[in-house]
């Protein structure tokens, strides 16, 4: 089996549950999991690997961070796609919209049909993009901790 495919797995379910069942109630939190997805990813590939004394790459790092972010990304993309279909969360991402733009003239949106499609897909590339670049983050920075010095 691919040793990367398990620890990315592994990794974007902690994450998945961190933002979805344990939802930390401290600000930032999200960005928070997706740092830790990195880290556990590059641990447990570090785990995975048969030979003890080899040592984890950057692009080891890179490839599992990455990896998770996207997953992730695509997972909560999903979720947030099929939250909008409630009306109630439409009213309140449109109230969210409107007020971030002090928008108080005839042209608030009204719907978020008015929106269109290109909402949902700068949605979803932001948010896998985000979501990728922290788990990039943190699976470079164990890097130190899981490779131990050569003497």
């Amino acid at each position: 089996m691919d040793p990367y495919f398990r620890p990315i797995l592994i990794s974007t379910a902690l994450v998945i549950l961190l933002n979805t069942i344990f939802v930390l109630p401290i600000q930032g939190a999200p960005l928070f999991s997706y740092f830790i997805g990195g880290l556990v990813a590059v641990i447990l590939f570090k785990k995975e690997l048969k030979d003890k004394f080899e040592d984890v790459k950057t692009t080891d790092a890179a490839i599992l961070g990455i990896g998770t972010g996207i997953v992730v990304g695509a997972v909560l993309t999903m979720i947030i796609a099929i939250k909008l279909q409630d009306v109630n969360m439409q009213r309140f991402v449109i109230d969210s919209i409107n007020e971030a733009m002090k928008m108080r003239t005839e042209s608030e949106f009204q719907m978020l049909e008015y929106l269109g499609p290109g909402f949902y897909v700068v949605t979803s590339i932001v948010t896998i993009l985000i979501c990728s670049l922290i788990s990039l983050f943190g699976g470079l920075a164990v890097l130190p901790f899981v490779n131990k010095a050569k003497k």
